[in-house]
């Protein structure tokens, strides 16, 4: 405690003189009033702010729950002096308002390192403030130090400038004394001159590279390492450069040799390429003008010898050989006849002979059926319906047995459970077996698609209705156009202009109203609903309700951090997907670039950085060049071309 007060007492000073410069500013906006103003005009905010301080020193004594309420009504006292700058600016003459500018710089400055001082050695528990202070060490010397020079050179420039502005003195004392301080100043305010960032770092880097949300890439002098989130060494630095593999694995450059370590180091593939890169679940080897395979699901590898490898599924990677594909099974079959292309759906691939025709294979390239075909149009499960030169047909391939189906003409998406076929200029829906679910009689249906009802227009000018797979009306509508129910039970009707919502019941909950009405989904799952209105966009949720008022230009998911993403102009907001509340605000090449963890995210004030928590609450100071990694035990920033690691 007997600590706490040394360093208050110069504090006291600083914020007692800072206040003295903000009434006097913020008082009087023009010049003249500023120099004929009475000394004792100064009395009663003088004492008021005393008070303040000394209720903010009683307070930290006794680590009373408003200690941050108080500290936070300073605070915004001296933030006033920036407005007056700026309202200043046409009644204070230029070489006054010039002086006036500097004192706020250096005021401000000088100021940021004092919250950093309190930052680090007063900040307390962000819910129970009798937890006590951060650190033991409340404050050092070389901070205290600061704190006392500092309010010694604030009284001596402070004088003579309250003497000129007020009493209008000798100018070039006033200046002197500038000068003086000016010295004083930028002896004080470096960064290490108050606090080194070694103090409390976990580790000092030359530079560092964010692999995933466990690691990052460091470098000491000229080679690379990798750490942990707490700074213990994964790899040492020895190598020319260190990228993310997969699950955590390291892909590393030593000279010549390129390798892949696994998440403990371990070392799985050691090799003299190009370099090595990764692909969906698998790297690829690249050696001049070819690309070869490492694959660590079965541990297999095949040299560059390829022109290009790529994945169309967990399962089937593909290879080019001149015009064609070939394909590789993960389990290390390797097929060696080239296709035209190669589509793959559930256990069977569909693949374009070099004659053009069509065959359904198993991954060791059998063909299942014995037959080619001019078209393969849906394949689900075990049954496939294609196209063959005496028409459509539905295939068992489990026992190769097949059926004609009468239709003109069907519409497949090669993995659907149920499709579209017209006869007679009428719609009607197959099932994956070509049995008829839903007879040709409809001028307009939407294929099911998982879902229990689907929306159809049994003639031209019918409103829709909504059948089930028997084909019986569970709902009709008073909308002429209408999509299938989503998973949270809702459709987008349309009137033929305007559009809204309705539940399964067919009651309205969006009014069809507005110009537009979209899901705002990922992966399938539903975050809510993007409503236009006159080029605008607001933001519904899953009952329907508008949490926001018409303000975006574009909408999304952001399932970074469960929330939705909403572009104004040059301005973009992050907003929870349960609240609805802004999580983040900033500008929209910052976002697009953003720091973030789950409970943190990085802003800047001008060119210098700090984190706040997804509330909005500061975390640290704008204090830092950059922030180059968050996640939910600490963070790394940049300070004068150094990275360090810090835990909150």
């Amino acid at each position: 405690m007997k600590k706490i007060k040394q360093w208050l007492m110069p504090l006291v000073i600083v914020m007692l003189i800072a206040a003295f410069i903000i009434y006097q500013v913020t008082e009087h906006q023009k010049l003249q009033a500023l120099r004929t103003a009475s000394v004792q005009s100064f009395e009663t905010p003088l004492k008021t702010t005393y008070m303040q301080l000394n209720d903010l020193r009683t307070a930290v004594e006794t680590k009373d729950a408003r200690t941050l309420i108080l500290f936070d009504t300073l605070l915004e006292d001296i933030r006033q002096l920036d407005t007056f700058v700026d309202t200043a600016k046409s009644t204070i003459p230029a070489k006054d308002l010039n002086d006036v500018r500097h004192l706020y710089s250096g005021f401000n400055t000088a100021h940021r390192y004092i919250l950093f001082i309190l930052d680090e050695g007063l900040t307390v528990d962000d819910t129970i403030i009798s937890d006590g202070f951060k650190r033991d060490k409340v404050i050092d010397e070389k901070e205290l130090t600061f704190l006392e020079t500092l309010s010694d050179a604030y009284g001596q420039l402070l004088g003579t400038a309250s003497a000129y502005l007020i009493n209008e003195a000798d100018y070039d004392q006033f200046l002197a004394a500038l000068s003086t301080f000016n010295g004083q100043y930028k002896n004080l305010t470096a960064f290490e001159a108050i606090h080194s960032p070694a103090d409390d770092a976990l580790g000092v880097y030359d530079e560092l590279h964010q692999l995933n949300d466990k690691t990052a890439a460091v470098r000491v002098g000229a080679y690379w390492g990798a750490i942990d989130k707490v700074g213990n060494w994964i790899l040492e630095p020895l190598y020319d450069s260190i990228t993310a593999g997969i699950d955590g694995d390291f892909i590393i450059e030593s000279r010549t040799w390129w390798g892949i370590l696994s998440s403990s180091g371990d070392e799985k593939l050691m090799l003299q390429c190009d370099s090595i890169s990764v692909g969906t679940d698998y790297y690829t080897i690249n050696d001049g003008a070819y690309m070869g395979l490492y694959d660590p699901l079965y541990d297999v590898d095949y040299d560059p010898q390829y022109e290009l490898i790529y994945s169309i599924s967990p399962d089937i990677l593909l290879y080019k050989v001149s015009d064609y594909v070939c394909f590789i099974h993960r389990d290390g079959y390797l097929s060696t006849t080239p296709y035209q292309s190669i589509i793959q759906s559930g256990q069977y691939l569909i693949v374009q002979n070099a004659d053009g025709f069509f065959e359904i294979l198993d991954f060791d390239a059998h063909n299942v059926t014995g037959n080619t075909y001019d078209d393969v149009i849906n394949l689900y499960g075990d049954h496939a319906i294609v196209l063959t030169s005496v028409g459509y047909m539905a295939i068992s391939l489990v026992d190769q047995t097949s059926v004609p189906i009468d239709a003109d003409r069907i519409f497949g998406s090669n993995t659907a459970e149920n499709i579209l076929f017209t006869k007679n200029m009428k719609t009607g829906i197959l099932n994956a077996r070509g049995e008829i679910v839903i007879p040709a009689s409809y001028d307009y249906l939407v294929p099911f698609d998982g879902n229990v009802t689907t929306p159809a227009i049994k003639d031209a000018y019918d409103m829709v209705t909504y059948i089930d797979h028997d084909g019986n009306i569970v709902l009709e509508t008073d909308f002429p156009y209408g999509n299938a129910f989503d998973s949270e039970g809702h459709a987008i009707v349309s009137d033929g202009m305007d559009y809204g919502l309705i539940n399964q019941m067919g009651e309205i909950i969006l009014p069809c109203e507005y110009d537009d009405v979209s899901l705002i989904r990922y992966d399938g799952d539903i975050y809510g609903y993007a409503v236009e209105q006159d080029g605008a966009i607001a933001v519904a949720d899953l009952t329907g309700s508008l949490q926001t008022t018409f303000q975006y230009d574009a909408v999304d998911a952001f399932p970074e951090l469960n929330g939705i993403i909403g572009y104004t102009g040059d301005v973009t907001v992050i907003l929870s997907r349960n609240s609805f509340e802004p999580l983040i605000t900033g500008n929209t090449d910052d976002i697009d670039t953003l720091v973030y963890s789950e409970q943190h995210y990085a802003y800047h004030e001008g060119s210098e950085w700090g984190i706040k928590a997804l509330n909005g609450q500061s975390v640290t100071l704008p204090i830092y060049d950059d922030i180059l990694w968050l996640n939910e035990t600490g963070y790394a920033v940049t300070i004068n071309n150094k990275c360090y690691l810090y835990t909150f």
